[in-house]
């Protein structure tokens, strides 16, 4: 994930960003710590932050695009960097990174996937490491090791039967739930760990209809329609608590901001 600009200002001026990722701490910092000291520093502009999430967030930057009146900052995901320049959404950085000395503070791997085409569009904002998330109550609860996580497709849905909690036929604690708004991306790891890609090395021709690639996309669709551990609508979790942190679900694939949800 990073941040795009989109017009590089000199008058006095107010810019608006969209921020994705975040919690209450991480807002709490940038109210009260981060951007006065900012505003203090560089009287000339004024920051507005916008506070959205991932459901809503292609939705609003589409009708803003639309109406003519974009943010001037955003934070979309890495996967988008290609559609944004083609469609003239962001403009080059090369020009105001030349002379940052931060920029050496990042790894090189964030700057590559900042990189399109030769030029930088974005600065690096975080990586996040997807991890398989689990509550250990459950799983001794449920008579498994709570130390000894699945290795293995077989494994996790094994585990994930064991784990399902249900009411008749409706499913009151999924035993493993996928991201439901980005069940693409739970697609692509499953994908990635069969040897499947999305495109051949040259990126001249689409391979999502390999062996590697459909036995996949067969294996999170069993999940809920063979094995049944997760609903195929998916589950909401009551407030903003995660599905593991509130209990509705034993396993789930997610990045550090579940943990840190949970554990606040």
């Amino acid at each position: 994930t990073g941040l795009y600009a989109g017009v590089a200002y000199s008058s006095k001026v107010k810019l608006e960003v969209w921020l994705n990722d975040n919690v209450a701490t991480t807002r709490d910092f940038l109210n009260k710590e981060m951007i006065p000291a900012f505003e203090k520093e560089n009287p000339n502009i004024s920051i507005k932050m916008v506070y959205i999430n991932w459901e809503r967030f292609y939705e609003k930057l589409t009708t803003s695009y639309a109406a003519g009146a974009p943010p001037d900052i955003i934070e979309p995901g890495g996967e988008d960097l290609g559609m944004m320049v083609k469609h003239g959404l962001a403009r080059p950085l090369d020009d105001l990174l030349a002379d940052w000395p931060a920029k050496d503070d990042f790894y090189d791997s964030t700057w590559e996937t900042a990189t399109y085409k030769g030029r930088i569009y974005r600065v690096p904002l975080l990586a996040d490491v997807r991890s398989l998330i689990y509550r250990k109550d459950f799983f001794q609860e449920a008579g498994l090791d709570p130390n000894d996580p699945p290795d293995t497709w077989e494994e996790l849905a094994d585990y994930a039967v064991k784990l399902t909690k249900r009411e008749g036929e409706k499913i009151k604690r999924a035993g493993y739930h996928d991201w439901t708004y980005f069940q693409w991306q739970e697609f692509f790891y499953f994908m990635w760990q069969n040897g499947g890609e999305i495109t051949n090395k040259e990126m001249t021709e689409v391979t999502l209809d390999s062996p590697e690639c459909v036995e996949a996309l067969q294996f999170l669709s069993d999940l809920s329609s063979k094995y049944k551990v997760m609903p195929l609508g998916g589950i909401t979790a009551p407030g903003a608590l995660p599905l593991v942190g509130a209990g509705i679900a034993a396993m789930q694939r997610s990045g550090a901001t579940v943990l840190a949800e949970t554990r606040r």
